[in-house]
């Protein structure tokens, strides 16, 4: 799906330091138009990405820091590039259950969707791990099993891959740096969970 964003500016070099970090900081870049009207200078930035919903923001996760250390309790901001009085207020966090983990977002809304949730089952020696989305018709947020697995291990990737393709699916292309980040995050809650320690928290 082609998706355009337009920047002005008054200068050219600061156009093309744009372009280049642009390029260099986000992915699905296909290809750019430079256009000067009066004295300023407009960029329009081609994105060849997946489908999104009805818009389409560069943005940057920002982790919220607290007084919590934990990992596996960790909230992130959705910074947007350009931001106006229409932005939406968004954020993913996580949180540990009793003996499992989930990740929660919100997007703009009041509403609280549950995105991931990974709980133990000791009698069986696994983990449930149920992969959600969640619509937001008329504005009002309802959240929805996609798809169930039943798994010895967790998978960072396959947490990973889903939070990406949410993001993507409310409109937000992350940064390349956020997204390794979060990788990197997930990697050490995979660990912590595949451990079965649930009461011992692990950086």
């Amino acid at each position: 799906m082609i998706q355009l964003i337009k920047r002005e500016f008054e200068k050219l070099d600061d156009l093309v330091k744009y372009v280049n970090n642009t390029s260099i900081n986000y992915g699905y870049l296909k290809d750019y138009q430079i256009i000067k009207e009066d004295d300023k200078y407009n960029v329009i930035l081609n994105f060849d990405i997946p489908e999104i919903c009805d818009f389409f923001e560069l943005a940057k996760l920002k982790l919220v820091e607290d007084e919590n250390k934990f990992i596996c309790k960790n909230k992130y901001s959705i910074d947007v590039q350009e931001k106006s009085g229409d932005t939406w207020l968004s954020s993913i966090f996580f949180s540990d259950l009793k003996e499992g983990f989930q990740i929660q977002g919100t997007f703009g809304f009041k509403n609280t969707a549950t995105l991931i949730e990974i709980t133990y089952d000791s009698s069986k020696d696994c983990f449930n791990l149920e992969l959600r989305n969640a619509s937001f018709e008329h504005k009002v947020g309802q959240d929805y099993v996609e798809n169930t697995l039943c798994v010895e291990y967790i998978d960072h990737e396959v947490i990973y891959n889903h939070l990406v393709k949410l993001l993507f699916n409310r409109g937000y292309l992350i940064d390349k740096l956020s997204l390794n980040n979060l990788k990197k995050d997930l990697y050490y809650v995979a660990k912590w969970l595949n451990r079965r320690n649930f009461y011992k928290y692990e950086k």
